[in-house]
């Protein structure tokens, strides 16, 4: 316990960046109290920051964990992240049936949109302008908004080129749209007129990237094990937790801190999104709410 808090001290003492926020794709999966019991590790925060995917895991009929986030934090300043669907579930083949476009998969999609299909860019429209709905209904000075073309996309440029240009169109102003392709590295990917990209894995590389866009960092995917005791690779011990944090301020990148309980990550078998059940240790709660509020300001 000892070497946790000193490691949790280096990261309050970490400065740059535009601060750390929780990542929680599954919000509007949750129920009251596993709302109050996410929600927790942002006592004490001045702008709580979080992200979450779009309809997929939305089964609580009479509530909703996202709106209650931004009701319950509306005297502060936020930041609010929505990947606008599940691209990483489509090109695992792992689509749920109520999420966006569930029968296509990765390559023909991409096929679809370099032909300028009529269909697919009416349903990329629709998606588009219910997320600006919400966002309208809930616009107010001090809240960012930002909106990721697609979760860990696998889009060809020119799918892409597609996919910003409706995005761009609909969520017009005040409102950050991002790219966040699969993968640690920018590579070959072009990101258009996006505010900026967002990278995962444990040493994501943001050579390459245009001068004035921003950039996004998150451990998703790669528990964080606060035990400090596995030696796993995926996992991303407690004590490099602050090296992840430092190099990724130092870029000037907001950092997402990812980990596996709340978004039903659970085993290794699949388990679709509605169909989740989510841990929240206290443990882990307490440490995420530790370096939010130290560091994620």
């Amino acid at each position: 316990m000892i070497k946790l808090l000193f490691v949790l001290l280096l990261i309050a003492n970490t400065a740059g960046g535009q601060g750390v926020g929780a990542s929680y794709f599954a919000l509007n999966g949750f129920n009251q109290k596993e709302c109050n019991q996410a929600l927790s590790v942002f006592d004490g925060v001045e702008h709580p920051k979080t992200a979450v995917l779009w309809k997929s895991f939305d089964k609580v009929k009479d509530f909703s964990c996202l709106e209650y986030f931004l009701d319950k934090f509306s005297d502060r300043q936020v930041t609010l992240e929505i990947h606008a669907s599940n691209e990483s579930g489509r090109s695992s083949n792992r689509l749920a049936k109520y999420e966006f476009l569930p029968r296509i998969g990765t390559a023909r999609l991409n096929r679809l949109l370099e032909k300028d299909d009529a269909l697919i860019l009416e349903a990329f429209r629709q998606n588009a302008q219910e997320l600006k709905d919400f966002i309208n209904t809930h616009r107010r000075d001090g809240l960012r908004f930002i909106v990721t073309t697609g979760l860990e996309d696998r889009f060809t440029n020119e799918a892409y080129k597609r996919v910003y240009q409706v995005y761009r169109d609909i969520l017009n102003y005040g409102i950050e749209i991002f790219r966040n392709p699969v993968g640690g590295s920018i590579g070959s990917r072009i990101i258009l007129g996006a505010n900026g990209i967002e990278l995962h894995g444990l040493q994501p590389d943001f050579s390459g990237l245009p001068e004035g866009r921003q950039c996004i960092a998150s451990n998703d995917g790669n528990d964080i094990d606060f035990s400090d005791r596995s030696r796993d690779k995926n996992k991303l011990q407690i004590s490099r937790l602050h090296n992840y944090i430092r190099q990724n301020a130092k870029r000037g990148c907001l950092v997402f801190v990812w980990t596996a309980g709340p978004q039903g990550r659970l085993g290794s078998a699949f388990v679709e999104p509605r169909r989740r059940r989510f841990q929240f240790s206290s443990k882990a709660l307490f440490l995420v709410n530790f370096i939010v509020r130290k560091y994620g300001n």
